[in-house]
């Protein structure tokens, strides 16, 4: 038995669960907009390294360019709205729902490549939108009648369904521009809407001081070594991919984690159960997804 797809799969969500808390953490300081710029430069900038020792270059044609290049948007939309939640909210909270977009990339397949939904697939989906449901009420809200939506929910929602949108297309464009050189495109490009978008709005994007330049750096870092890893790990064990997209779609599970240990954050316990129930659908759609 190879361990190599197991190894991987760990090490990615270790790392994306890793820079999604320091980039959240950032979020709080600098705003979602600054964070998000710089995540995604120091993301590409990784990825960009790796292509150059790595990967060789395709010759794609402009049209899958094009198409590939498009998918930046809601990339860049939906990392936004990610940190936002985390700026509003909790970890323990938003990660689990931002990271249930396998329920969009299972439901989008079926609406956009007109596959058939199995009955695996939805008791995934049924478990993952009960489990949100749960995580975004505060039963203790409604007993006094109060606001019960927790903070963020509405922004991880939002995220979960930019960032799915592209995962649908993911596989079909890696094959026609190559899986570096796609992922090099979805972080670096992001990056220049960003700095570009943030002139044009009059963002504040100053580069910065210390410890939160620190906080961006390592998240971009992990972000694109994370990939990296991934797609690695794919190229060399094509086979293992369902393995492969359990392990890492743990990674809300590391975000959730370190909101718990280093945040110090309290769910109800009803949103225990739901953050429990999340993560298990997640990775029974990351599984089933992947074959």
């Amino acid at each position: 038995m190879s361990y190599l797809p197991v190894i991987v799969g760990l090490v990615s969500a270790f790392l994306w669960g890793s820079s999604d808390y320091l980039a959240g953490l950032a979020s709080r300081k600098i705003g979602e907009y600054a964070t998000n710029a710089y995540v995604f430069l120091f993301g590409g900038t990784t990825i960009f390294v790796a292509l150059l020792f790595l990967g060789s270059m395709p010759h794609p044609d402009i049209t899958a360019l094009l198409y590939g290049a498009a998918f930046s948007i809601p990339i860049f939309l939906g990392a936004l709205f990610y940190y936002k939640a985390f700026r509003e909210g909790e970890f323990a909270i938003n990660a689990p729902i931002s990271s249930s977009y396998p329920v969009v990339i299972v439901l989008g397949s079926v609406l956009v490549l007109g596959q058939v939904l199995s009955g695996l697939e939805i008791l995934g989906i049924a478990i993952t939108v009960f489990g949100i449901i749960l995580i975004s009420t505060k039963f203790s809200m409604l007993k006094v009648r109060k606001r019960a939506l927790a903070a963020g929910v509405g922004s991880s929602l939002i995220a979960m369904i930019l960032l799915g949108v592209p995962s649908i297309f993911a596989a079909v464009y890696a094959a026609i521009i190559g899986f570096l050189l796609l992922s090099f495109m979805w972080r670096a490009l992001p990056a220049v809407i960003a700095f570009v978008g943030g002139w044009a709005t009059r963002q504040k994007l100053r580069v910065p001081k210390h410890r939160i330049l620190l906080f961006v750096a390592v998240a971009g870092l992990a972000d694109g070594v994370a990939l990296s890893v991934y797609l690695y790990g794919i190229y060399v064990n094509a086979m293992s991919l369902p393995i492969i997209s359990v392990l890492s779609g743990l990674t809300g599970a590391v975000t959730v984690t370190y909101g718990l240990t280093l945040s110090r954050e309290r769910p109800e316990w009803n949103q225990w159960l739901g953050i429990l129930l999340a993560i298990a659908g997640t990775a029974i759609l990351s599984y089933v997804s992947s074959l």
